[in-house]
């Protein structure tokens, strides 16, 4: 009887077991979400297909396990649309899919307009962060973009020549089926652009080759170069610039965000003399991005940086940043439409309407490369960066263009006789103002002193600043500075396209709070933080110039330029930079935002070695003495005692004596609690060695002794030596 009870029990505990498990599975597997990712994964340009799913997987790892949705129930379903024609043919499949949600992609804008139909037509809501036809989303609800789109990067690109730019001489360069072709007159008119030459190719296979070469023919045998604007995908322009700029030509190149993607890039090195001189063909080139860490001033964007470089050990493009905002409107759009995952059709509906709900700022998906909101083509209009290569680096123009205050806005539009300030640029009925980036660089010349106690250091060193325009550096600050520095006349100056270098040789002695626990192998980060006193960040932005002088063309100076002169005490092994904001009060529970640049010296003692032996000699000595005693004959316990003792007491007189000195340093304490630690042993394993001397134990307790205290030993000094081979 009792049997059977017991296996009733089991049964209905197991049936109970299996039918959590079962309701459990079900329940995942309707919060799975599939979503389908389209874009270049093979052939000439997978960089950027790799760039999209770099982005996409980022958002979807930073997700919290606990969270409705997380990369355990999210699913990518990849897609390799090499060209139109199979861009069809998979937007075919997807919709034939009745468990894909929605669509990221595709990359370009071409494959999306002709994908975009199906889309349409099967219901499929589809999100793109990098095709920016205005044709995409052109009478298409179903498809939104959450990048600038075409026109308006072409409006923000002769903003900016004239703005900033000779707006003389511009040639164009651009397919035969762009809406440019209906679109010069009209830039000729509003910025004043003397477009002299438009040079139009096809982007068939069979032609392309013969129409570069003879375009670049054409821009080579210019008298006159000026500037030249590319509104052509990677793989041409590419083609061109190595034609082109092959015997050296003065063009200043500009292109929309095609010109700074890993596509972009991976092209220029496959050619031999860019891969062997990084820049001999790509330095100076002028394009627009959609993301730039070294400008955000938001956490998750800084946050967004930092994960990336963990991961992959570089900074991410904007194609990253990009897609990784398009993952979480994705979600966003998902976790409003309260996907039941009963009715495809329905949810995929819901979805697209969720979508088209961000329509204005107050609801705007706050993305790591802006606010995200659609306008009534679903497009969203924000403003793009300037940047340029160097040396196969793609860093920040001299200036940039950023949105004005909504309240600023609304006086311009309701005041016609306000007058626009000079800094202000109008684009599509938006107005922006201007903010200017300052390089800044340090290098250290010497460390004149540090003063660990009083938490100071004194430091000579060269400081430049590398600018367009004007400048003025005489209002820049070091806020952690203990004494005035000021900025008198510059130790070396050049201007070069617009484009000065000021560099200053510099004394100062800065506040800094020392950590001295690891002596003597403490390394210290010395920090200098910079601001300029006058200008918020609204206007005015400091980047570290990581290239150093290297743009400077004086050998004279040169030679008159030492670096690291380090005193013996003290060497400089890195120098490194943050970007930060520094809230200063301008009343009462109102702050301004100024742009800090800190720079970190990072420090370490040299001659570590005689360091140690100089301090730790009179420890070093007693465990020494310690250890011998064990040649003692063990009956003379008393003997043993006394010595022992006496190396305890000296110890602690040690100690005593450098205990002012001693406290400041963790480690050096660590010695002589050392000590104290095996005078005690000591003393306890020879008096029990005395009251069994008579056992035949007696060479096992001698063993034990060398044993034990060379061990003791040995982990001392290899964790030193670790120590010193650390730093």
């Amino acid at each position: 009887m009792k049997t059977k009870i017991l296996i009733t029990i089991i049964t209905i505990f197991v049936l109970i077991i299996s039918y959590l498990i079962f309701k459990t599975k079900i329940k995942s597997q309707n919060k799975l979400i599939n979503l389908a990712v389209v874009g270049p994964m093979m052939g000439e340009c997978h960089k950027n297909g790799e760039a999209m799913l770099k982005g996409i997987n980022l958002f979807i790892e930073s997700l919290n396990s606990n969270a409705m949705y997380n990369s355990k129930n999210i699913k990518l379903h990849t897609y390799d649309d090499i060209d139109k024609r199979t861009a069809v043919r998979i937007a075919s499949q997807i919709s034939d899919n009745n468990k894909i949600l929605m669509v990221l992609g595709h990359y370009y804008s071409d494959n999306s307009i002709a994908a975009g139909g199906i889309y349409k037509k099967s219901g499929i809501p589809v999100i793109t962060a990098s095709a920016t036809s205005n044709m995409v989303t052109f009478e298409n609800n179903w498809y939104f973009r959450i990048v600038p789109d075409d026109q308006f990067m072409r409006n923000l690109l002769f903003s900016y020549i004239k703005k900033f730019k000779s707006n003389d001489k511009i040639k164009i360069v651009y397919y035969a089926h762009s809406s440019i072709s209906n679109e010069i007159e009209f830039y000729k008119k509003k910025y004043g652009a003397s477009i002299t030459k438009q040079l139009i190719f096809s982007d068939s296979e069979s032609s392309i080759e013969h129409e570069l070469k003879n375009i670049a023919g054409i821009l080579r045998s210019a008298k006159e170069p000026g500037i030249l604007i590319f509104l052509t995908k990677e793989l041409e322009s590419v083609k061109m610039f190595t034609t082109l700029r092959y015997p050296g030509t003065n063009y200043e190149v500009i292109g929309t965000d095609t010109f700074s993607t890993p596509a972009f890039l991976y092209q220029f090195n496959k050619n031999k003399l860019e891969k062997k001189n990084p820049g001999y063909f790509s330095n100076g080139i002028v394009a627009l991005s959609a993301y730039w860490g070294e400008i955000a001033d938001y956490d998750e964007a800084i946050k967004f940086q930092s994960l990336y470089f963990q991961k992959y050990n570089k900074r991410p493009c904007w194609v990253e940043a990009a897609y990784y905002d398009a993952m979480k409107v994705a979600l966003k759009a998902i976790i409003s439409a309260e996907v039941k995952g009963n009715d495809i059709r329905e949810d995929r509906k819901n979805i697209r309407n969720a979508l088209s709900r961000i329509n204005n700022k107050e609801i705007a998906v706050r993305g790591i490369t802006g606010d995200i909101y659609f306008d009534k083509n679903n497009g969203s209009n924000r403003p793009l960066l300037v940047g340029y290569w160097q040396n196969q680096k793609f860093i920040p123009y001299f200036n940039q263009f950023v949105k004005k205050n909504e309240n600023i806005e609304k006086i311009y539009n309701n005041n016609t006789n306000k007058k626009i300030d000079e800094c202000d640029v109008k684009i599509e009925d938006v107005y922006y103002s201007v903010l200017k980036v300052i390089y800044i660089g340090l290098d250290v010349i010497d460390i004149i002193d540090i003063d660990t106690d009083n938490g100071i250091f004194n430091v000579e060193f060269y400081l430049w600043f590398r600018y367009e325009g004007d400048f003025d550096e005489n209002n820049i600050s070091f806020i952690n500075s203990k004494n005035t520095i000021t900025l008198d006349k510059p130790f070396y100056t050049e201007t070069k396209n617009n484009i000065t270098t000021k560099t200053y040789k510099l004394k100062g002695i800065f506040k800094y709070n020392f950590n001295k626990n690891n002596f003597p192998y403490d390394k210290h980060k010395l920090s200098i933080n910079i601001r300029h006193s006058k200008t918020p960040r609204s206007k005015l932005i400091l980047i570290p110039d990581k290239n150093g002088l290297q743009y400077c063309d004086d050998e004279i100076f040169f030679e008159n330029y030492n670096i690291f002169s380090i005193n013996k005490k003290w060497d400089v092994f890195d120098i490194s930079y943050l970007n930060d904001i520094l809230k200063v009060p301008v009343s009462i529970n109102e702050y301004e935002d100024y742009s800090q640049l800190k720079v970190f010296i990072q420090i370490k003692r040299n001659n570590r070695l005689s360091i140690l032996l100089k301090h730790y000699f009179p420890q070093i000595f007693l465990l020494i003495f310690l250890y011998f005693i064990k040649f003692i004959p063990f009956h003379r316990i008393k003997f043993n005692f006394i010595i022992i003792l006496t190396i305890f007491l000296l110890a602690f007189k040690f100690h005593w004596l450098q205990y002012n000195y001693v406290k400041q340093y963790e480690y050096f304490q660590y010695s002589f609690y050392l000590i104290y630690f095996l005078t005690i042993t000591s003393l306890l394993y020879f008096i029990t060695v005395f009251f069994i001397s008579s056992n035949s134990n007696f060479n096992k307790c001698i063993k034990f002794y060398n044993i034990y205290y060379i061990s003791v030993i040995l982990s001392g000094a290899g964790y030193i030596t670790n120590l010193y081979f650390s730093f």
